[in-house]
């Protein structure tokens, strides 16, 4: 499966779990989530990163690699 059809399949699947209304109108794919060492998706940092915001400490990221690649999706966006 092709990155349009994964894209696709995700948007489809939100759609039918929460409406049209609410369903996303972009959906990234990334190669992994920034996690901390006890593997819990630190959401604040994808928020940050995404609106290119400082994300403050990071320390605890077993891979803050990802973060800089959420922030040059979240630069391609036009809001």
């Amino acid at each position: 499966m092709d990155e349009e059809e994964l894209t696709q399949v995700l948007v489809d699947h939100a759609i039918q779990r929460l409406g049209k209304a609410i369903a996303p109108r972009t959906v990234h794919i990334v190669e992994d989530l920034p996690k901390t060492r006890n593997a819990k998706v630190m959401r604040r940092a994808i928020k940050s990163a995404y609106l290119d915001k400082d994300a403050g400490d990071l320390s605890a990221l077993e891979n803050p690699d990802v973060v800089e690649q959420i922030r040059q999706l979240g630069k391609g966006v036009k809001n």
